[in-house]
């Protein structure tokens, strides 16, 4: 197992640490109103990208040869290396998509991907006659389909819960939504 990250990431020292902010993040940009401008949840949303794109860092500091063995056995896949596992995820539309929003959002262009995405915002009328305001929505497009951004993160939170339980570091009521709060500092590290 890997060391934790020697205090340089805050309250945030193990893979479950991480998963709960990616929740935060998702609960933080869902309850921005929608008739605002967009630009606080624009950067709520490439937080939570990127920080469900680093869940794959994390998880491969972490793993050990049983994780990749329960893996393997609950994806029905032979997953026995980061390598193999990073191609894996990367096959999960959704954690695909936050994968390139998160590269582009921190190295400003992104390589050429067997599907790629753009993203924007996107107003519509309200549908409620005491609101006239627009709406304001950020959306995903991948292949033929445009998906809200609060779906995007949401299904690979989903995907994300499936991978700890599955693999062991977590068990399920520790990942159920909402998250328990923390309740120690010395995290379980002999999972």
């Amino acid at each position: 197992m890997a060391p934790p990250p020697s205090g340089k990431t805050f309250e945030v020292v193990d893979v479950l640490d991480l998963f709960r902010k990616l929740e935060w993040e998702w609960d933080r940009m869902r309850a921005v109103s929608l008739h605002d401008s967009g630009i606080e949840r624009s950067y709520l949303a490439l937080n939570a990208a990127m920080t469900a794109w680093h869940m794959t860092d994390w998880l491969c500091a972490r793993f050990e040869a049983e994780h990749y063995k329960r893996l393997s056995s609950h994806a029905s896949i032979p997953i026995d290396n980061c390598k193999v596992f990073r191609k894996w995820v990367l096959e999960n539309r959704f954690v695909s998509m936050c994968e390139q929003i998160a590269v582009a959002g921190k190295h400003f262009q992104v390589d050429v991907r067997p599907h790629a995405v753009t993203t924007k915002a996107q107003s519509i009328d309200s549908p409620f006659p005491k609101s006239p305001r627009p709406l304001n929505y950020l959306m995903v497009k991948d292949q033929d389909a445009v998906v809200p951004i609060d779906a995007v993160i949401g299904f690979a939170i989903a995907f994300w819960r499936m991978v700890l339980v599955g693999t062991g570091l977590a068990e399920e009521h520790e990942v159920k939504y909402p998250m328990p709060p923390r309740t120690d500092t010395a995290h379980k590290a002999n999972r």
